[in-house]
């Protein structure tokens, strides 16, 4: 809808600043400004209208053109942390800003997922889409902040290639099914040593986890339990 109205706006301003229409339309100016010459006052109201509905669908061409070539967002959702590139600051960051954990990280709150994109993160990708310097944007897992990330040879080399899918204490519900890994450090009493993949989130980072998953290929999904096993975050790997 907000594409719409700029391409409308932008249409609207061709239209009627003649210098800009003559451009457009490809017209000499003469015709662009008839009132400035004498010999164009005769013309018509067929012709005058004829040019109108040449320079419209010029301009509305134009501008649609400019929208279809805006730089493709991708939109990650999840605690990727630097598998989803390094952050950059920016003036527009509307949440944590004083927060010390925060700094240098552009972060914007997100809106009920009632958007048309699904995810309720559309500022965050407008803006980013805006930026040259930025190439995704990182939804965390409850859906209320996004953050915008540069690229980096990590980020294109892992979240650019593979999808991981996050949830959040779904557990035996989440996308895939549980697989034994070596690398499991979280246990309760009733588990057997097959059962699944977990790994504690430390201080509420899941990197270890995460890096995990890009590195297996039968990985397709990380399930974040929250207070699960006396741990503030737990993370369980879902496999294929």
């Amino acid at each position: 809808e907000a594409n719409g109205m700029r391409v409308l706006l932008r249409c609207w301003l061709r239209l009627w600043l003649p210098h800009r229409w003559a451009a457009v339309v490809g017209m000499p100016q003469w015709i662009a400004t008839p009132s400035q010459t004498p010999a164009v006052a005769g013309l018509g109201r067929s012709s005058g209208m004829r040019f109108l509905i040449v320079a419209l669908a010029a301009a509305w061409t134009h501008a649609v053109g400019d929208v279809r070539a805006a730089k493709e967002v991708r939109v990650l959702h999840g605690p990727l942390g630097p598998f989803a590139g390094d952050d950059f600051p920016c003036e527009e960051k509307n949440v944590f800003r004083d927060a010390p954990w925060a700094r240098g990280a552009c972060m914007l709150s997100c809106r009920k997922r009632n958007d048309d994109d699904g995810h309720g993160c559309a500022r965050a990708v407008h803006l980013c889409r805006r930026l040259p310097h930025c190439a995704s944007v990182n939804i965390n897992v409850e859906g209320t902040v996004a953050t915008l990330k540069r690229e980096t040879e990590l980020s294109a080399k892992t979240s650019k290639g593979k999808h991981i899918s996050f949830s959040q204490n779904k557990l035996d519900s989440a996308i895939g099914r549980d697989r034994a890994c070596s690398q499991r450090d979280v246990w309760t009493g009733t588990d057997s040593a097959d059962e699944a993949c977990m790994l504690n989130c430390v201080r509420l980072n899941c990197t270890a986890a995460t890096a995990l998953c890009y590195a297996r290929e039968d990985c397709v999904a990380i399930d974040i339990g929250f207070g699960f096993a006396g741990r503030s975050a737990v993370a369980r790997l879902r496999f294929s």
